[in-house]
């Protein structure tokens, strides 16, 4: 059975420098992304990420069944 769960959907960072909030579409991310450069004030951070300020969607998780089925061998075959 699959089960959802709570995905970032845009992240909201804070500027520990000037404390403006930068607001980053995380859709499709693997890993959370900070901003890269501040709007406000053009330093690289540090950032805070704000989750009350953030918003969050809801991602099927997707779970894979692998079945593995053993080589037969040929009777009669030599192995090298």
């Amino acid at each position: 059975m699959n089960k959802k769960r709570r995905v970032l959907t845009v992240g909201a960072f804070l500027c520990k420098e000037c404390g403006k909030i930068t607001r980053i579409d995380e859709r499709g991310q693997v890993y959370v992304l900070a901003p890269v450069k501040c709007k406000s004030c053009g330093r690289i951070g540090p950032w805070r990420l704000l989750l009350e300020e953030s918003t969050f969607g809801e991602e099927q998780e997707k779970r894979f069944l692998v079945q593995v089925f053993p080589k037969k061998e040929v009777q009669g075959s030599l192995k090298k």
